[in-house]
């Protein structure tokens, strides 16, 4: 409901927010969805108090509530920013017309590495990752990770296409993959998860989104249609809370714990299809034919074709080619399993699989002929 300048009554937003208690409400929501129990350790003061004033503010619309999923006795209080933004406007523009806020220009040119986390890492942390990445073109490194992954759901793979962003080569990741990493945000999106998100590196800020799973709604497609809207919505307000790209400075988030690995290749698009299709990497960027680059975990793999600037000749006439034997290494955790997938799938090897005192190996070529190395390490 709009405000009218010159009105005797002061404008709905004042009146919600203008208790101490419930200022301090909504700037701690304003970051992080938040229990109650935690509501009341941030601000020091009783919960039936806290309790009182959350009533007030979801009143007046401005804060949500959800029931924790992993503790019914629990609830997760939001705050509606999309509301709180329109109310804003209207009450600048009640005391005086010119004091009418205008939105913020969409935030696009930011950088930094967000992780998302759910259970399945089967529809939510997949469609906010790949939101995260297709709003800001590549240049946040965006992640996801599951504590219990399981493969991606039909649906979020519908759900995403309705939105032009493509979820069928998403593979779901375990959250130990990226512990010890540094991240400038991580994101919990599943009450359970959050009770067993792991440490990381550095200073990383903890946020926590209650986003019911889809999967259990027996709506089906259309819930997952309202999750995706859900997660778009804080997904636009997140890219303000992101360090912005510096002029002149390379915009992919590379930092000490980023390794680079470049591989020279025949075809570039041939390329990222393997890694992502086969090995569980993403793409990050693309400017065919010539360079792409595909992220798994803290590798960063450089693929470049024949005109890309790495596949020019030496000064002597020696042009570079794919092949050889230097190779990135992943481990897995059943090499077994993943031979008979990727021979299934058609994929080369070079070898049988070896077993030595620290483990087990086997190497199998890319298209271009480049090694990559499967490793599980021997038993503690």
């Amino acid at each position: 409901m709009s405000e009218t300048a010159g009105t005797s009554a002061p404008p709905g937003f004042v009146t919600a927010v203008g208790h101490p208690v419930r200022w301090r409400l909504i700037s701690e929501l304003a970051h992080s969805d938040l229990a109650v129990h935690e509501l009341t350790a941030l601000l020091g003061q009783p919960q039936n108090l806290v309790s009182y004033h959350l009533g007030k503010l979801r009143r007046a619309e401005l804060v949500t509530a959800r029931r924790s999923s992993a503790d019914g006795r629990d609830t997760y209080y939001s705050l509606a920013l999309a509301h709180c933004g329109d109310l804003l406007s209207g009450t600048g523009a009640a005391l005086h017309p010119g004091l009418r806020l205008t939105p913020p220009t969409p935030a696009t040119a930011v950088t930094g590495r967000v992780l998302f986390l759910c259970t399945g890492n089967s529809s939510r942390s997949q469609m906010a990752e790949a939101l995260l990445r297709e709003r800001t073109s590549g240049t946040v490194a965006a992640y996801s990770a599951g504590s219990q992954p399981k493969p991606v759901h039909p649906h979020a793979t519908s759900a995403m296409a309705a939105r032009g962003i493509d979820l069928t080569k998403a593979l779901p990741k375990h959250v130990d993959e990226f512990a010890g990493q540094r991240f400038d945000v991580v994101i919990t999106l599943c009450d359970r998860v959050k009770e067993v998100c792991p440490e990381f590196l550095g200073q990383s800020r903890l946020l926590h989104w209650s986003i019911p799973d889809p999967a259990a709604d027996p709506d089906g497609l259309p819930a997952f249609q309202r999750v995706a809207d859900d997660l778009a919505q804080r997904v636009s307000f997140l890219l303000h809370a992101l360090p912005p790209t510096r002029e002149g400075i390379m915009t992919s988030p590379i930092n000490d714990n980023t390794v680079s690995v470049r591989y020279l290749v025949d075809d570039v698009a041939a390329a990222i299809d393997f890694y992502t299709t086969h090995l569980g990497f993403t793409s990050a960027h693309a400017f065919l034919p010539a360079f792409a680059d595909v992220r798994r975990g803290n590798l960063r793999l450089l693929l470049s074709g024949p005109d890309s600037s790495a596949g020019r000749s030496m000064p002597d006439g020696r042009r570079p080619h794919p092949g050889g034997w230097n190779r990135i290494h992943l481990i897995v955790a059943d090499i077994d399993a993943e031979v008979a997938r990727l021979r299934a799938a058609g994929v080369t090897f070079r070898s049988d699989v070896i077993a030595g005192p620290g483990g087990r190996q086997i190497v199998l070529d890319d298209p271009a002929g480049n090694p990559v190395e499967l490793f599980a390490p021997a038993p503690a």
